[in-house]
């Protein structure tokens, strides 16, 4: 069975072409590979019905997981040189993931959408997040945040408003910020927790941190400066060195 070691981003691979011989290791075979090695994962290539190939992951401590960019580069490099693509694709237990060629030799992923809902985040055990700093002791640090509904500001390329309706552009909504900042205020009020909005935009965000500030809970923020020195007035003229 051919075996190529490969590094990517300091991460070692024990790579191993099973798409011809099969390759089933035990838990104590993959560590002992590993060690042997001195590889940080081993990977197997198999063979896919509808993909360029099937790659599996097994941790150095046997543990099977389901992606790896660092070692998605490297099969990407392997395949595309041993196919003379451009652009290959590469099915995990995961999902499918796409590789190509970049400039300088490189070679690049889509690992595609990330997950961003509760349910598709695994936690090690079933909590009530709003109890963590119970269980890993008190968190004081405060929590940056950037406040965007991303379904409500989803197509949106400027501010929403009368500029936005006159101009024919997809706006984004002051809602899209204060409802994600009302949200996380009530949450640091609850937990005790500390909360800095990144980057306020609105003043409806403004209004409801200083009454947040008022009440005693703990929320810091900031601006910049074209927050408070520009408004949608300057895209009247379609110049986009206003558009941030």
């Amino acid at each position: 069975m051919k075996l190529w070691k490969m590094n990517g981003a300091g991460n070692a691979f024990a790579i191993f072409d099973a798409r011809s011989t099969p390759f089933s290791p035990s838990v104590e075979q993959i560590r002992q590979i590993a060690s042997d090695l001195k590889a940080d994962q081993v990977i197997a290539l198999e063979r896919d019905a509808t993909k360029d190939v099937f790659m599996r992951i097994w941790n150095s401590d046997g543990g099977q997981v389901y992606a790896c960019g660092n070692a998605s580069r490297c099969v990407g490099h392997l395949i595309l040189a041993e196919t003379g693509k451009d652009r290959i694709t590469i099915q995990t237990e995961a999902d499918m993931l796409k590789a190509f060629r970049a400039e300088g030799g490189l070679i690049t992923v889509d690992m595609g959408s990330p997950l961003m809902g509760w349910a598709d985040i695994p936690l090690s055990e079933k909590m009530d997040v709003r109890g963590v700093d119970l269980k890993i002791g008190p968190i004081d640090k405060p929590i940056l945040a950037h406040e965007e509904v991303l379904e409500l500001s989803r197509g949106g390329v400027m501010h929403e408003g009368l500029v936005s309706l006159v101009l024919g552009l997809g706006g984004m909504p002051a809602a899209a910020e204060e409802v994600l900042i009302g949200r996380d205020i009530a949450l640091a009020e609850v937990t005790g927790g500390r909360l800095h909005a990144m980057h306020v935009s609105t003043g409806g965000g403004v209004a409801l941190i200083r009454e947040a500030k008022r009440r005693g809970i703990r929320v810091t923020a900031e601006a910049c400066p074209h927050h408070f020195t520009l408004t949608d007035e300057s895209l009247r003229g379609f110049d986009s060195n206003f558009k941030m």
